[in-house]
């Protein structure tokens, strides 16, 4: 109960209290009645039962309104807790003239929100790397305000279609590498493709192409050797294209030998 004077002044003070913070809503019939009690001095005692009591239906509506925001509160209190920017939703339970459809369709929008950014942080965490570092946590910044979400958004995929390109190119550039290696570890020449590793990956995979498709030319060139060698035996000459034919700068120059070789 309120600590106001008993009296009339005191009466109307109150309920001038009360109207102005908007609690008399919904209450008028019952607050016209206390000052209708105040016509005659002899009423002072009822209306200030009828105050009182008027204090405690207000009492009791301020309560039973703080139970309903109950789930609200709590929401809010997560999402502060989580970063995120909630100071709207705060102004808006305070205020006693919002209603609740109109609270429960804002926490609502803004529920949505968070679940749309919950996602997009755990797939950029999924997809972190030190590359996007630095443009990661700059999003993720930004996605504690709601008012940015649509900037989020697209900040968001265009982002994500980057990292997974860039992450679809390293796949790439790893089979290659692979496939540079193991021709290396077979005696071949592969000088040309690690010049080419430091270029773009088309550039890569041209060089790289170019080095399968000799190496196979190498490998006939090499075979037929054997058989020369097998059948002739060695000579300085099948020495000489035996240094030469694992070189794929020097094919054109194996298979003239190769091709001499086989005619004499």
């Amino acid at each position: 109960m309120s600590n106001w004077s008993k009296d009339e002044s005191g009466i109307r003070q109150r309920l001038r209290e009360l109207k102005e913070e908007g609690g008399l809503e919904g209450f008028e019939r019952e607050a016209d009645k206390v000052v209708g009690l105040l016509i005659s001095p002899d009423n002072i005692h009822v209306a200030i039962d009828a105050l009182e009591q008027l204090e405690e239906k207000l009492k009791k509506k301020d309560e039973a309104h703080r139970k309903t925001l109950s789930p609200y509160e709590h929401k809010l209190g997560i999402w502060t807790k989580q970063g995120f920017d909630t100071t709207g939703l705060s102004v808006m339970l305070v205020e006693k003239d919002t209603d609740m459809k109109t609270i429960d369709k804002v926490f609502y929008r803004f529920e949505k929100m968070v679940e749309r950014v919950v996602n997009m942080e755990k797939t950029l965490f999924e997809m972190s790397i030190p590359e996007f570092e630095i443009e990661i946590e700059a999003l993720r910044e930004m996605m504690t305000d709601p008012a940015r979400l649509g900037e989020v958004a697209r900040r968001y995929h265009h982002l994500v279609l980057r990292i997974n390109s860039f992450k679809k190119e390293k796949t790439r550039r790893k089979e290659l590498d692979g496939t540079v290696l193991k021709y290396q570890s077979l005696g071949f020449k592969v000088d040309m493709a690690l010049k080419a590793k430091s270029k773009d990956l088309q550039a890569y995979e041209n060089t790289v192409a170019e080095l399968e498709d000799a190496v196979v030319i190498l490998e006939d060139l090499e075979e037929r050797l054997n058989i020369i060698v097998s059948s002739f035996g060695r000579s300085d000459r099948t020495d000489y294209v035996r240094d030469i034919i694992k070189d794929p700068e020097r094919m054109a120059e194996a298979m003239d030998e190769v091709d001499r070789l086989e005619k004499s």
